[in-house]
């Protein structure tokens, strides 16, 4: 079988669409603004071509998402996203993902991790 691996690399982020999942990587000491919000989120369409897809989304090295960002990330209600897990390392980056979590209320599954295997496996799960 022949795996099909697709990587692209945003100023901001990393994105790579490998076995249905696809992973957005934020770059270290990243700063996501709206608008870098919605070059990410356009990426994300071209690259799943309306095909269901679970979603990592690494924060483990991003310094700051505005308010504005994560309201529109809140609000893309891609039906085409099964689940999503957050993986974050520090305290504040745990604190930005309880406020989407929180305020956000996202309309699939989502999870926040510490660990990508973690996150991975429990994305499986959920598209048993």
């Amino acid at each position: 079988m022949v795996e099909n691996i697709i990587k692209t690399e945003l100023p901001d982020a990393i994105i790579t669409y490998e076995n249905d999942i696809l992973t957005c990587k934020f770059r270290a000491s990243s700063k996501i603004n709206e608008e870098n919000a919605k070059r990410i989120v356009n990426k994300v369409v071209e690259l799943t071509n309306k095909k269901d897809y679970l979603l990592i989304i690494d924060a483990s090295e991003m310094m700051f998402i505005s308010n504005e960002a994560r309201q529109y990330f809140g609000k893309r209600n891609n039906p085409h996203t099964k689940s999503v897990a957050i993986i974050v390392k520090s305290g504040i980056q745990k604190s930005f993902a309880n406020l989407y979590l929180k305020f956000s209320k996202p309309q699939r599954p989502t999870k926040m991790f510490t660990d990508q295997k973690k996150a991975t496996d429990w994305l499986k799960i959920q598209v048993k």
